[in-house]
């Protein structure tokens, strides 16, 4: 690993702290009121999200299911090596 790569892993190290904690000042700060508003906005971006045609009537959920049932009752194929 070349030393810029070594150096610029070390400086994403000490952002990364220093970005937590400031995301648990700001946090910390809030009043339930802006609590309240700030949940309100991230949530409503959930129905602004495009979704295909099929998600309006089915989450997926049942062929997951379906799919991992004959996963576990069907044999296993061999591992490659």
């Amino acid at each position: 690993m070349s030393a810029d790569l070594k150096k610029w892993m070390q400086q994403w190290r000490v952002a990364e702290s220093a970005l937590l904690d400031q995301k648990i000042q700001e946090l910390s700060s809030l009043t339930p009121d802006q609590a309240r508003a700030a949940s309100h906005i991230v949530l409503s971006l959930a129905g602004s999200c495009y979704r295909s045609p099929e998600r309006m009537h089915s989450s997926g959920l049942i062929e997951q299911q379906r799919f991992f049932q004959n996963a576990r009752t069907q044999p296993h194929l061999p591992r490659r090596a």
